[in-house]
């Protein structure tokens, strides 16, 4: 869930905070006001490319920062692995995004420092944004097979596809690359031959890369740390070293013992001990030194080594696995030179047959979304009518696709028309924003139990109806709500006194400038009251407050 939000230099706003909570959030507002500001702030953190003109007037950068906790947050993680950041701690996610008026922005992921496109691989598991300028994952395909799928259970036929189709992508590209390859020629054969013999001689792994680099440090600091311990040596066993000088000191104190045995006893036993210590630490040094030491023939093989290995590194990877991989593709290929042909009658072989396990399985998987689309599409019709349709149409058409994908070998498009006698479209022709918020909210209830995004952000969901179907759409909202944070930027009373918590947006205004401003009033009933009834025409009006009251409930 967002904890919290703070935004800076964007449009109107000069600085805001705000501190969320669990549940149903509505953000409400005089026309005008800014309101849509904290969604473009949220749109920033989720990857979407910025416009400089967002910027407030006169200031050098705006800035968007986040707080984000995840109770369960293998999902959130498995994203950040994947777009290459290391994985939160405790399930705590900061985001920061600073974009400068001349040029430039710093974006850092849990102080890594972040590139556009990982914030928003980010931004497509934590955050759904449905408004007139939100680009809605629900346009595309992927996304609705994606959700039919966990409706229907998919999960384990999914992954197993998925698992069938890498390997069966893997095969197909292995036989296009020995095709377009051909023979090799003598002098061709011969070359990977000793370059297969280079890496296997070596017998890189990781362990012997890293001490290769160890021995390197070494053997390449040899003279000097051959020179610290002969300095060592020469201040603990030469003629003006420390045992010498502690000699006459020794000398010294046994005499003044006799004298005072019982005042300088003590002492004289802390020196028979340094003197101990000494004896010993110059014994560890010398055997130190035998280990340390290196001849020249070992300081000859780790460069050797080091200088094939960096060759080899140039040649065939960056790193060690890049190496053996590169190594088995030239075995393979040096292997198949015998009889290509048949090489690849093999290969096509195991082909097929990994290509009618993914028929099978591709057909199970549209067997199943095809049985599952018709409860789905009669439970997102029924809620489309209690969100003020009279008479919507909402299906789901699942057909083969000529290109297979890790999704299966079919795919899926939603279709709706909220007007009798309008044929159904694609979501994404469906011309009011409105209308479409109002689709995905049917969609996004009904399959709570199966979607895990953690942040929705709903904006005119509530354009163009009426007091009833505004309070059916809060209710929905509110049951959303229990399984997701879900925000709205709303007009309508009905709908912002089902929330759980209340922000409402100001604009100050004088004739120069503007300014917008953000406080909470859920812990106000009072302020709240007031807002209501602003919202319905009139905060002194008697009956508006006592509406407000109503709405809000007792």
């Amino acid at each position: 869930m967002l904890q919290f939000l703070k935004v800076e230099n964007l449009a109107l706003i000069d600085s805001v905070e705000m501190e969320c909570h669990p549940g149903f959030t509505a953000v409400t507002g005089e026309t005008g006001a800014g309101k849509s500001v904290i969604m473009g702030a949220l749109s920033l953190l989720s990857g979407r490319r910025a416009d400089r003109s967002m910027i407030r007037k006169g200031a050098e950068f705006c800035e968007v920062q986040a707080s984000l906790f995840f109770r369960e947050p293998s999902r959130v993680n498995a994203a950040m692995q994947e777009a290459g950041l290391q994985p939160m701690e405790d399930g705590e996610l900061v985001l920061h995004r600073k974009i400068q008026a001349a040029g430039g922005q710093r974006i850092l992921v849990n102080g890594q420092v972040a590139a556009l496109g990982q914030l928003a691989a980010l931004g497509d598991v934590w955050l759904e944004l449905h408004g007139p300028e939100a680009p809605l994952a629900l346009f595309h395909r992927a996304a609705q097979v994606d959700l039919l799928d966990a409706f229907a259970g998919n999960g384990a036929l999914r992954e197993t596809f998925s698992d069938i189709f890498h390997q069966w992508s893997q095969l197909k590209a292995k036989i296009e690359r020995i095709e377009n390859e051909g023979s090799l020629s003598e002098d061709e054969q011969t070359y990977l031959q000793s370059q297969i013999e280079e890496i296997r001689m070596l017998n890189i792994s990781q362990e012997w890369l890293e001490k290769l680099e160890s021995d390197f440090h070494r053997v390449s600091n040899a003279r000097e740390i051959d020179q610290r311990l002969s300095g060592l040596e020469d201040a603990l066993s030469g003629p003006k070293g420390a045992p010498g000088r502690l000699a006459d000191v020794y000398r010294c104190g046994n005499k003044l013992r006799e004298l005072v045995p019982d005042e300088v006893g003590p002492h004289m036993d802390r020196l028979d001990a340094l003197m101990v210590d000494l004896n010993d630490l110059f014994g560890e040094l010398e055997a130190l030194r035998s280990v340390l030491e290196v001849d020249g023939y070992e300081i000859e093989e780790v460069e050797n080594n080091m200088k094939l290995w960096m060759g080899v590194r140039r040649r065939h990877g960056g790193s060690v696995e890049a190496v053996l991989e590169k190594c088995e593709e030239m075995e393979e290929r040096l292997a198949s030179q015998g009889n290509i042909e048949g090489t690849l009658a093999k290969l096509g072989k195991e082909e097929k047959a990994l290509r009618d396990q993914l028929e099978s399985v591709g057909a199970q998987l549209t067997e199943k979304r095809e049985k599952i689309s018709g409860p789905l599409a009669k439970k997102v019709t029924e809620l489309l009518t209690r969100l003020g349709f009279k008479k919507p149409a909402f299906r789901i058409e699942v057909e083969p696709v000529s290109t297979w994908t890790e999704r299966g070998t079919s795919s899926c498009e939603y279709l709706f028309s909220g007007t009798a006698g309008q044929a159904a479209m694609p979501l994404g022709k469906v011309a009011s924003s409105g209308e479409i918020a109002r689709v995905t909210l049917a969609l996004k209830t009904v399959l709570a139990a199966v979607d895990h995004t953690a942040v929705l952000v709903f904006d005119e969901i509530d354009a163009n109806v009426g007091g009833e179907v505004g309070r059916e759409i809060g209710r929905e909202l509110s049951r959303l709500a229990e399984d997701n944070q879900v925000f709205t930027i709303t007009h309508l009373p009905q709908v912002a006194a089902m929330a759980s918590s209340h922000f409402v947006v100001t604009k100050d205004q004088s004739d120069d400038s503007a300014a917008v401003s953000l406080r909470p009033l859920s812990e106000d009933r009072g302020e709240r009251i007031d807002e209501i009834a602003r919202m319905l025409g009139d905060r002194k009006s008697k009956t508006a407050r006592s509406h407000a009251e109503e709405l809000l409930g007792s």
